[in-house]
């Protein structure tokens, strides 16, 4: 393709992707608006913390294998089932009234976890590097803005009584976009199988071990952890969890390159990232159950779902905001620098929510600063693997962070429902029930506890070494040589 057809073709197919990345961004936010709903029709807080658990744990793990993937059987093509998975996932759900086939229609929707490094791909097979970067930052934009309305709309069909149209139209939109984007993406050219390897049993043993752990975590609540069916999921994931590092340890091309860890710079940065994920990331699915919690219970501020969901939009800017903020931060001191200012910020937004929950004004102005630091410690982490990584490492060093997070979110998400379920009050007419204030406090301060730890992980980030400590970083990590490299 020439550059004159190559010019023509690049916004088309940027609008295309941004599109695409929109829908998958708005399925994964609308379920936050319509949780309070849903933990009122089923009254299990902790099972209904699975519609975030499963979906994002699927999610970490197509989002980690995608372009792979796409470079073994076409981006398009590998896209298009993916959507396809997210629409059947989603009919799986609307059509369902147990809550386990809701969770499991969720968990196949997981599979949009793939939709935004394929769209990266997409882009950089069909533009410059300079041009490439500049679609990027299109689709990632609309990816960000998409969440916002996605917790507007979630909420907006809680509030008239009908939560799972949510279902609705996550399965008719990704449907629309595979019909558009075979007219308007490109077909794929020429597909190289050699030497791509797909780490599937790392993906399952990841998949089995941190699900083991969280279904028995689950399984707590309802029969004690003295009960041997919890600790045999349990167990069970702690062995699975210690197969899956022995065998990544040994693996050539592995999910996640484990080696990585031997340096403090990437450990501690991806440890603060994952805390992030577990921690502050939780801010949509708390916040917006604190709005929407009737205000009789002792706690909560009696919005509406639409309502809360225009009330965390000041959030959304403020991410907006923050991100060049980091980024300059990043720039003029380190990406270090910039990850302890987003944690920093993070730590005081969810102690000041601690001590001042019962405020609207106080409840924006915390979900401000928890997006702001958020968006900070985002820039701040591929920063400081930028700065410590050989640049053609990057991209798998950066996949691998993102994992990691991804993986904290579903952990967390699971961890907040059981907290939120430790304590509940029930309606005077008998249903339904809601998490008590106790149980409130309690995830917060949780949150807020892991914030102030994610702080010290990144002050424990040890400062940029010289050329001379980089190359020998290399060495160790690859695991190839013992000589010391001579500095250039």
């Amino acid at each position: 393709m020439n550059n004159t057809e190559t010019n023509a073709r690049f916004y088309p197919i940027v609008f295309a992707l941004m599109a695409t990345d929109f829908v998958g961004s708005l399925e994964a936010s609308m379920i936050y608006g319509a949780l309070p709903a849903v933990t009122r029709l089923y009254g299990d807080p902790a099972m209904v913390g699975w519609l975030i658990a499963g979906f994002v744990l699927i999610q970490a793990v197509t989002a980690a294998i995608g372009g792979r993937l796409g470079d073994m059987f076409g981006r398009r093509r590998v896209l298009e089932i993916v959507l396809l998975a997210s629409v059947l996932g989603s009919l799986l759900s609307a059509f369902s009234s147990s809550l386990i086939w809701i969770i499991v229609g969720r968990c196949l929707q997981g599979a949009s976890g793939a939709i935004l490094p394929l769209s990266f791909a997409i882009i950089r097979a069909n533009a410059s590097q300079s041009r490439a970067a500049f679609g990027t930052g299109l689709v990632v934009g609309a990816y960000s803005v998409s969440g916002g309305f996605g917790f507007i709309i979630g909420g907006y069909f809680a509030d008239i009584g009908h939560w799972n149209w949510i279902f609705y139209v996550s399965s008719i939109l990704p449907a629309m976009t595979v019909i558009g984007n075979r007219f308007i993406l490109p077909k794929d050219g020429d597909i190289r199988r050699a030497g791509t390897q797909i780490d599937c049993i790392g993906a399952i043993g990841l998949v089995l071990a941190v699900g083991g752990l969280l279904v028995g975590v689950t399984l707590s609540r309802y029969s004690g952890w003295r009960s041997a069916l919890t600790m045999a999921f349990i167990c069970g994931g702690l062995a699975m969890m210690a197969f899956w590092i022995w065998y990544e340890l040994r693996h050539t091309d592995p999910l996640i390159n484990l080696r990585r860890f031997r340096d403090r710079r990437f450990m501690f940065t991806v440890l603060s990232f994952f805390l992030l994920g577990c921690g502050g990331l939780q801010m949509a699915f708390i916040t917006l159950a604190l709005m929407q919690q009737p205000v009789w219970t002792g706690i909560g501020l009696g919005l509406s779902g639409a309502f809360a969901g225009i009330a965390k939009l000041p959030g959304n800017v403020a991410g907006v905001i923050a991100a060049p903020v980091g980024g300059k931060i990043a720039e003029l001191r380190s990406g270090r620098w910039s990850g302890i200012c987003g944690a920093l910020l993070l730590t005081i937004s969810w102690t000041t929510l601690y001590f001042c929950h019962d405020s609207l004004a106080f409840v924006i102005g915390c979900v401000i600063g928890s997006s702001a630091g958020a968006t900070i410690m985002f820039v701040a982490t591929p920063a400081v693997i930028m700065e410590t990584t050989p640049a053609a490492e990057t991209g798998q060093a950066t996949g691998c962070a993102y994992l990691m997070r991804a993986l904290g979110l579903a952990i967390g998400a699971q961890l907040v429902s059981l907290l939120l379920a430790s304590s509940l009050v029930i309606a005077p007419a008998g249903k339904p029930t809601y998490p008590s204030p106790a149980a409130f406090e309690l995830v917060i301060g949780f949150v807020a506890a892991l914030s102030f730890l994610a702080l010290l992980f990144a002050i424990a980030v040890p400062k940029t070494r010289s050329k001379v400590d980089d190359d020998e970083l290399v060495t160790t990590i690859a695991g190839n040589s013992t000589e010391k490299p001579t500095a250039s």
